[in-house]
């Protein structure tokens, strides 16, 4: 039995940023532009929170010290934004895989498994 057919927007390919450095990274994908839009507007609200937050800091208030911190935790939260996503794929993928099991059992006139064992469980229960 074929599988549902889905399309995927993971297997794209993206440019390198800081959070594709790690190989646990490599294999999503993304619109560029939209990409590239979400992390210019997230890399102008943390320059402008350190900057207002760390003025009397002279350390961490010189730009170039700012944008090391900023591309740092700009990386990590892209990587958290990420991982969000790998967690939606999964559930799609495990979906289509159970709705796909559920088809085949319907075309080849068989009850699938779980809800045999569901129909069964509440019979006992009654």
């Amino acid at each position: 039995m074929d599988p549902l057919p889905h399309t995927t927007i993971w297997d794209l390919g993206l440019p390198a940023t800081p959070a594709d450095m790690s190989p646990e990274n490599m294999n999503y994908g993304l619109n560029d532009m939209v990409r590239a839009s979400y992390l210019a507007k997230l890399r102008e609200m943390l320059m402008s929170n350190i900057r207002k937050n760390t003025a009397n800091d002279r350390g961490l208030a010189e730009d170039a010290t700012a944008e090391m911190f900023v591309e740092k935790c700009l990386g990590e939260m892209e990587k958290d934004a990420l991982r969000k996503c790998m967690v939606a794929e999964i559930y799609c993928e495990a979906m289509r895989k159970t709705i796909d099991e559920v088809n085949h059992c319907t075309v080849t006139s068989t009850i699938h498994d779980r809800l045999m064992t569901t129909v069964e469980s509440d019979s006992r229960n009654h």
